[in-house]
């Protein structure tokens, strides 16, 4: 990845580490390259709205994409019908039972350290708002221009901050 990063000049190597010099580049390889749906450990289905299902998540539980973007502005671009998750699938399939359903509307992805360290309040990073928003198509795509368009400095201070943390990480 870092080869990749540094041929469309997103990163530049040193002696210890990289050098992010443009994170707009660096977010949509990122989003390009991501496969949301290879990463959802489970799903099911739960008849109830989504900002109670929200509520109901497990403690530690970190949102994602549209509910994520809800929970960080305070406002949806768009309607939404199904809720993306960051928490242990374990304690999610403990409240929210497995269903024959082949409609699903939560899906849980397993959360990683460094997602962990740089969430706050229980919503995902902004960078990581966008890469999952990005994956998801249509609907999402009217999320993504309006996290754009409201926080593109923001944003890029953002994957620096997660940048800076992978490479105290190498170290």
């Amino acid at each position: 990845m870092i080869t990749r990063l540094e041929q469309f000049g997103a990163i530049e190597r040193r002696p210890l580490g990289f050098r992010l010099i443009d994170p707009k580049r660096a977010l949509l390889y990122w989003a390009v390259t991501r496969d949301l749906a290879r990463d959802i450990a489970y799903s099911t289905f739960v008849a109830a709205a989504v900002d109670e299902l929200e509520r109901e998540l497990p403690p530690g539980s970190i949102l994602t994409a549209y509910s994520g973007f809800r929970a960080r502005f305070g406002v949806a671009p768009a309607d939404y019908g199904c809720v993306f998750v960051y928490a242990s699938p374990e304690a999610v399939k403990r409240r929210f039972k497995p269903t024959k359903r082949e409609k699903r509307n939560l899906f849980v992805l397993t959360p990683d350290e460094h997602l962990k360290r740089l969430s706050e309040g229980g919503i995902a990073p902004l960078p990581q708002l966008y890469v999952d928003l990005w994956q998801l198509g249509a609907l999402a795509s009217r999320f993504a221009e309006e996290l754009d368009r409201k926080l593109a400095p923001a944003a890029v201070r953002a994957l620096e901050e997660v940048a800076r943390g992978l490479e105290g990480g190498r170290e």
